[in-house]
């Protein structure tokens, strides 16, 4: 399954039109339809770019789901993390797994990350590239 979402809004600056997302850090967030991932596989990716990092800045997260995860910055530093939690017999977290990779993330400078999740693995892909900006 790959889950793709396409917003597309609108910026006005100028004579200039920017097509992006601008979140505030502030607690905002988009909120997705429960129900997404019914498949063992799911591919998430998107661009993001952080103006400073904030505490845990969620990318993407995914709970209440059959594959449940969330890809974050870790700390206040340019950490990217990969974070699963663990579920009992229950269904209750006993404890969460996380991969980090630190000294990735820079602020002010876009960034690919894709996520290829499994069940029992994951994938991680990071591209960072400056991108220009015609002013």
């Amino acid at each position: 399954m790959v889950l793709l979402c396409s917003l597309r809004l609108c910026a006005q600056t100028g004579a200039a039109t920017n097509y992006v997302l601008d979140l505030n850090g502030a607690n905002a967030c988009v909120v997705l339809p429960s129900g997404l991932i019914t498949n063992e596989v799911v591919t998430v990716e998107g661009w993001f770019k952080w103006r400073q990092f904030n505490n845990y800045s969620r990318l993407l997260g995914f709970f209440g789901e059959r594959i449940q995860f969330n890809i974050r910055n870790s700390g206040k530093a340019g950490t990217l993390c990969f974070e699963r939690p663990v579920c009992d017999a229950t269904g209750h977290i006993s404890k969460r797994v996380a991969a980090e990779v630190r000294g990735l993330l820079a602020t002010n400078e876009w960034c690919h990350v894709a996520a290829v999740v499994r069940t029992n693995s994951v994938k991680l892909f990071l591209t960072a590239r400056s991108l220009k900006r015609k002013e």
